[in-house]
This record gives C-alpha cells, sequence and structure tokens, in this order.
C-alpha cells in the first residue's frame, strides 16, 4: 500500500559477563536518547535472544537489565533498518554506600527455567574448598562429611567438567578454579536421560581481551595440600589458556563399627586418613565458533586405616587402599551457520587405565590382599542443529573396558575364598532428540522428546533396550517475578560392578556382590517453582514430586560361612516416590550484611518404607570493605529406609576472606565444636550393624590466591544510574 510506514526490527541476545552463558528473560528497553523514556520492550528467550518489532527508523537507546545485575545501555543507535546489535554483556551489581565501596557480591544460587546456578564467590566460608563445599548451602542438596552429595535424597547425579565426562570427583575440584556450577534439576530432551539431576562445574576462563595469570595454595592440619596455576591470553578473535593443578586432599576420619553375625560380635575402630591425589595438566584454545583443549591427568584414590579389631578375628590391624586412574582426554567443539540454522559438533575422546590394590597386614602375621587392574576407553560424537524454534540432534556414545581382579587370605584369617575375576564390558548408548520452543502469550514453552537405544554386555550377560525420554518446560515472568514448571522422564543405568556377578573387597569384614537381576532406575519428574524479588532480597521456592521405578536399594547380611557381610543391590517392588519443596532466602542489606537459608522437607516412600527428612541450613555474612566473615550453619534430619535408619546431623563452619590488590587470603575453620556426627544403624536377617563418623578433629583451612590481569582495549559500554527492575517489569505489563 503507498504510503504505509513499514515497522523494523531490532534484534540482539543478552549474556553474563562472568560466565558468558545466555540470560533467559532479561528485560530489553528501547528508550528516547533525549531523556531516557521507555518507549517499548521485551523479553530475552531461553537462548538470550530478543527481538523489538515495530520500530520506527530513527534514533534510539537500549537497556538490557536483570535481577541482579547493572543495568547496561548502549547506543544511542541510528535505526534505518532491521538491525542485529550484536550481543550484550551483563555484569553483577556493585553497591555503593556513601563513600565505602563494597565490592560486587553475586547471589549464590540464581535460579533460571531448569537450573540452579551456584556461585562460588559468593560463599567465603567454601573458598578454600572444593566442588562439594560449594555445593553444600543450596536447598535441596545434603553433602557428607566425605563430601558425597544427595540431591532430594538421591546420589544418581551425573557429573560433567565444561559440558564434558569426567573421571574426577566434585572432591578433587578445587572451588578458587570454579566460576560457577549448574545443578539441574529437570533437564529437557536436549541432554542425555541418565542420572536423576546433572552437576556441570564451570571452570574460570578469560574472555576480554588481555591476558591474566593466577596462582593459588591451600593446606590443612588434616594433611592436604593444593596448588593450582592457570594463565590465559586473549586476542581479537582467539583465547588461549593453559592450566595445571597439583593436590593432595586429606580428610582423617574417627570412626567406630559394631557387627552382630547370628551372636558373634566384631567391634572395629580406628581413624581413617581419605585422600586423593591428583595432577592435572590442560591446554588450549577458543576462538567464537570452536574449541579445542586437550590434557592429562593421574588420579589416585585411597584410605589408610590402623584398625582396632575386638572379637573376631581380633587384632591391631594396618588396612590401605590405593586406586590410580591416569588419564588422557581431548574435546574439541566447533559452531558454523548452515542452511539458515547453526550446526554444532562436539567430539570428546578419553582414556585411562586403573589399578587397584587393597591390602590388610596384622601385627599377628594374618589378613588379606586383593590386586586390581583396568582399563576404559569412552568418547562421543554429537551434532545439533538449530532452526528458528526447532533444535535436533544425534549422539553416538561408545565406551570400552576391561577389570582383572585377585583376592588372596594371607596367613589363618577366616574370609571367603573369592576366585580371581576378568570382566570385560562394553556399553553404546546412542540417542536422537527433538526440542521445539516458542511462547503463547507471556508463557514461554519448550516441548521435547528424546529416544536412547542402550547396548551394553559384560562378559555373557548382554542388556539391549530402546527408550523415550519426553520434557516439557513452561515459564513466565511478571512484576519482578518467574515462575517456571517442568516435567521429564528419565533413567539410571547401573554400572556393571553392581550388575555383574563378581565379588569386591571393600574391607575385612565386607565384600560387595552384583546382582544381574538389577533393573535400570526410571524417574518421572515433576516440578514448580517461582522466584520474587524485593530489592535486595530474592525468595525462591521449588515444589516436586518425583516417582521412580525399579527403586535400587542395597541389602546386607551375613556371608554364609563366614562372620563377612555381604553387600548386595536389589531392584525393589513396585513404584517409590518422593515429594518435598526447597525453599530458601538471600538477602545482601545495606552492603554490609549477607543473608542465606534455606529449608528442605521431603517425604519419600517405597515398598513398606515411609519416611519424612528435613534438612536445613543458614548463613551470615558481613562485608567491611575488602574483609568478609562468614558463618554457615546445617542441619540433615534423620530418615528411615528398608535396610535401617540414618540419625540426625549438624555442622558448622566459620570462615574469614581478606583481599588486597591481587592478593586473596582465606581462613576458616570446620567442626569448631564436634557437632558434625553421622549414625547409621543398619537391620537384617540375624544380622546388625551400627557405624558412627565423626572429624578426627576440627577442620583448620589457610588459603592464598593471587591474581593478576591486564586488558588490552577497554570495552566500550556506555552505563547510566540503574533504574528499579520492577518498574520495567510494570512497564512491560502495560
Amino acid at each position: 500500500m503507498i504510503g504505509a510506514v513499514i515497522g523494523l526490527t531490532i534484534s540482539g541476545k543478552v549474556i553474563d559477563s562472568e560466565s558468558g552463558r545466555p540470560m533467559a528473560y532479561a528485560v530489553v528497553m528501547l528508550h528516547n536518547p533525549k531523556d531516557t523514556s521507555k518507549l517499548t520492550g521485551t523479553y530475552t528467550d531461553e537462548k538470550g535472544v530478543f527481538v523489538l518489532k515495530n520500530v520506527k527508523a530513527g534514533r534510539y537507546l537500549i537497556s538490557a537489565d536483570f535481577i541482579g545485575y547493572r543495568k547496561t545501555f548502549i547506543g544511542p543507535l541510528e535505526i534505518r533498518k532491521d538491525t542485529n546489535i550484536g550481543t550484550i554483556a551483563l555484569s553483577p551489581l556493585p553497591i555503593k554506600i556513601e563513600e565505602v565501596v563494597v565490592e560486587a557480591t553475586p547471589q549464590k544460587v540464581r535460579y533460571e527455567v531448569d537450573r540452579k546456578v551456584i556461585t562460588p564467590s559468593a560463599d567465603v566460608v567454601s573458598r578454600g574448598g572444593n566442588a562439594s563445599d560449594v555445593l553444600r548451602s543450596v536447598s535441596g542438596v545434603d553433602v557428607d562429611m566425605q563430601g558425597n552429595v544427595r540431591i532430594r535424597g538421591s546420589s544418581n547425579y551425573i557429573l560433567f567438567v565444561d559440558g564434558h565426562p569426567t573421571n574426577l570427583s566434585l572432591k578433587d575440584i578445587p572451588a578458587s578454579q570454579i566460576e560457577r556450577i549448574e545443578l539441574i534439576t529437570n533437564p529437557s530432551a536436549e541432554y542425555d536421560a541418565e542420572g536423576s539431576a546433572i552437576i556441570n562445574v564451570i571452570l574460570k576462563k578469560r574472555r576480554s581481551r588481555g591476558y591474566s595469570l593466577s596462582a593459588d595454595a591451600t593446606g590443612n592440619n588434616h594433611g592436604t595440600l593444593k596448588g593450582n596455576l592457570a594463565a590465559y591470553l586473549s586476542l581479537d578473535k582467539v583465547s588461549y589458556f593453559v592450566k595445571f593443578s597439583a593436590q593432595r586432599n586429606s580428610t582423617k576420619f574417627k570412626r567406630e563399627e559394631v557387627m552382630v553375625y547370628e551372636g558373634d560380635t566384631l567391634k572395629v575402630r580406628g581413624i581413617w586418613d581419605q585422600y586423593s591425589r591428583v595432577l592435572r595438566l590442560s591446554a588450549g584454545f577458543q576462538t567464537e565458533a570452536t574449541q579445542l583443549e586437550v590434557g592429562g591427568a593421574f588420579n589416585e584414590y585411597g584410605v589408610t586405616i590402623p584398625t582396632v579389631r575386638e572379637g573376631i578375628n581380633e587384632g591391631n590391624f594396618y588396612e590401605h587402599s590405593l586406586e590410580r586412574k591416569p588419564r588422557g582426554f581431548l574435546s574439541f567443539t566447533h559452531t558454523r551457520n548452515f542452511l539458515s540454522g547453526l550446526l554444532n559438533l562436539e567430539i570428546y575422546a578419553s582414556y585411562y587405565p586403573r589399578s587397584m590394590s587393597y591390602l590388610v597386614d596384622t601385627t599377628t602375621g594374618y589378613g588379606i590382599k586383593t590386586v586390581g587392574y583396568g582399563e576404559s576407553y569412552r568418547g562421543y560424537l554429537s551434532l545439533k542443529y538449530s532452526l528458528k524454534n526447532l533444535k535436533l540432534g544425534l549422539k553416538l556414545y561408545p565406551s570400552r573396558g576391561s577389570s582383572s581382579d585377585t583376592t588372596e587370605a594371607l596367613g589363618s584369617i577366616s574370609y571367603p575364598d573369592i576366585p580371581p575375576q576378568t570382566l570385560n564390558y562394553r556399553r553404546d548408548i546412542h540417542s536422537a532428540f527433538l526440542l521445539y520452543t516458542s511462547e503463547v502469550g507471556r508463557f514461554n514453552y519448550s516441548l521435547g522428546l528424546r529416544a536412547e537405544y542402550t547396548d551394553r554386555s559384560m562378559n555373557t550377560i548382554k542388556i539391549n533396550r530402546l527408550d523415550l525420554f519426553p520434557s516439557l518446560h513452561v515459564s513466565t515472568s511478571f512484576a519482578g517475578s518467574q515462575i517456571y514448571a517442568a516435567f521429564s522422564r528419565r533413567i539410571w543405568r547401573p554400572p556393571y560392578y553392581m550388575i555383574y556377578p563378581m565379588y569386591v573387597v571393600q574391607t575385612t569384614y565386607l565384600v560387595q556382590l552384583g546382582n544381574p537381576n538389577l533393573l535400570p532406575e526410571y524417574y518421572y519428574k515433576a516440578q514448580l517453582g517461582a522466584i520474587r524479588a524485593f530489592g535486595p532480597v530474592s525468595l525462591s521456592a521449588e515444589a516436586y514430586y518425583d516417582i521412580t521405578e525399579n527403586v535400587q536399594d542395597v541389602r546386607e547380611s551375613k556371608f554364609e560361612g563366614y562372620d563377612v557381610t555381604l553387600y548386595r543391590f536389589v531392584s525393589s517392588k513396585g513404584y517409590g516416590r518422593k515429594y518435598g519443596i526447597d525453599l530458601s532466602l538471600q538477602a545482601f542489606l545495606m552492603g554490609l550484611v549477607g543473608v542465606m537459608g534455606g529449608v528442605s522437607p521431603m517425604r519419600y516412600e517405597y515398598e513398606d518404607v515411609s519416611s519424612d527428612y528435613l534438612a536445613a541450613y543458614a548463613a551470615l555474612s558481613l562485608n567491611l570493605s575488602s574483609v568478609q566473615l562468614q558463618v554457615r550453619y546445617g542441619y540433615s534430619g534423620a530418615y528411615r529406609l528398608v535396610w535401617g535408619r540414618v540419625a540426625p546431623y549438624h555442622y558448622l563452619d566459620i570462615g574469614a576472606n581478606f583481599s588486597i590488590g591481587g592478593l586473596n587470603v582465606y581462613a576458616g575453620i570446620t567442626d569448631p565444636v564436634p557437632l558434625f556426627k553421622e549414625d547409621l544403624t543398619v537391620t537384617g536377617e540375624n544380622f546388625y550393624r551400627h557405624a558412627t563418623t565423626q572429624y578426627a578433629k576440627p577442620v583448620i583451612t589457610l588459603s592464598l590466591s593471587y591474581s593478576y590481569s591486564r586488558n588490552f582495549k577497554r570495552t566500550k559500554v556506555k552505563e547510566v544510574e540503574e533504574l528499579e527492575s520492577e518498574e520495567e517489569q510494570k512497564f512491560l505489563l502495560k
């Protein structure tokens, strides 16, 4: 039509300046450049992309904002045609009070539609620790004394580092190297269906143009010594990095156990030194489209226990268990435009041999000795293609491995005769997925379906199955609040040692046996969450209801003919269910006082067991210029299972952090008074076991870190006074 005005579009993308991750549901506004008055606005989608439609030609300011971040303006820009302005990076909001400037302290936990994003730098008491310590103050996450993590009562999670598989544990990853941790409790069909949840640890990288060097050293009175070095160089189009880590993590526990076998009683007590040694070196480069990292690691896990036994085979034992896992890996990612869409290629490969030894020797000349060897190959090839609202992908994930163990009794100890065992195993999981993302009114949604074909063999045992895994995510934002809901179906495939009927020696009184009839667990997960910000205060609530098919459980009994515990895996009958709510509060008041707290009640039911469980934590921090102080308290309630009962326990951490220039000093103490005590009771037919574990002494940690960086060129971003996010939300709702 002659004379008609054609509306233009302005598009772009909003990301987190620290992580580089797209920011979903950020507010993007179009302003009059003369007085910054608001003209129109929109939200970013789940990929951080925004489109402002029906814009008249002219001169404009554009702003992007998100709760807890500094509002950023760009422009003024002259718009005469459809324009893509590129990427807008938002950074955490610093707080100024009169003449005192308090360094930016981001929220520890940030909630997104399908995940919780945990920032270690916001939690003082975890700075000298590891990834397990970072997760300790997160609603719905329970971390025991050994650093083992349970998410809503389940330890069947999958761990990634920078989105790739790893043979590291959470305890091997220093908090100082972590940029953020993504806890995905209800993943979409785009992700592998394995695990009740996904933990993705993202390590620090440099993104601005320039170079940086960082080094840190940590030690504690239990024997931990850790050192890390990293160097980064970022040019206009490519960034290079080299990272090295050397660490010995050690924690000493007092442990006492009492076992009763058809009237025979065994009492064991000793000081456990549970340790790991890790050497890791990697190097690589990253461009806007390509990333390559190659490296190797040497991992060693051990437990040394001087043990006193009373009753059966009594005497003074010295137990030593050691497992070594060298590893080499390669990770490659490339993204390019293809047929009006975006094609992403990922290749990952790793190889690590394994050696294991377990030796018990005594002053009376008898004990047991186990020696094992093995190796593992695994890798994957992944292709993903995105076109407008549609994403689809294919993934080939093969793995191969072998294991060989021999056990012998030394002297006259009464112990089962375990013949030499050799196992060759294969596990191939090939998958395809389809994910559709769109919006209806104010609601954004994604609907996905994943198909996975499992092909496994363990010597003569073969497992083949095809499974479908649907997912649905819905979210909306209004007036400073965000509401989301999700549903997914997932699976937990038991590892080979839980399936193949081979004996695994744990201690002189505990042997583990696999069960070829063990079934995979299937999860049907639904959750509903809401987040509300009131200035510096953030509240969140996340309710969930999970149904588990083929609940995997354990049974302990007397090893026939011996006073030794046999630990077996079983699939419980019928369905189990658990439901609860995770509530959390975060606040940074007057720029000086930080408050974090959470409570997570849960109920768990399966077979003839029903149990209520309650976990809670609270942390108080004080920020005085360059000094930060924090006290953290946690509680994990009692719960009951088919095989017994776990008693409640408490923990307490105190930490202080001091910064001057590029030097950072952290000092902390865990369990300053003996609160952290785990108590476990196991009951069975003609069998009883009771175990208590607590720190041998309080853990006192000292950590020093230094970083130096220099930018080659300043980023030209115009920043103006922050406007209230809630006002922006109200404007968008008009």
